[in-house]
């Protein structure tokens, strides 16, 4: 709901192969999800992340935060 709301993103759902902050959430019993804004060049030599990226994901979870 809140991807919806505060990114225009419709989300999908699905696994990954590597390991996230959502693990050590779990491993305490607290049910967690994760998300990425992926760039072209994620996992790759030289990677990095666009700044409008990291305000758009840090808008997420403010909203996402205040509304629990």
């Amino acid at each position: 709901k809140v991807l919806k709301e505060t990114r225009g993103i419709e989300p999908r759902i699905g696994g990954i192969g590597g390991g996230t902050f959502a693990a050590y959430f779990r491993a305490m019993g607290i049910p967690a999800v994760v998300w990425s804004t992926i760039d072209e060049v994620a996992h790759q030599p030289n990677e990095y992340s666009k700044i409008p990226n990291l305000i758009n994901d840090t808008k997420t979870i403010a909203t996402l935060i205040t509304t629990l």
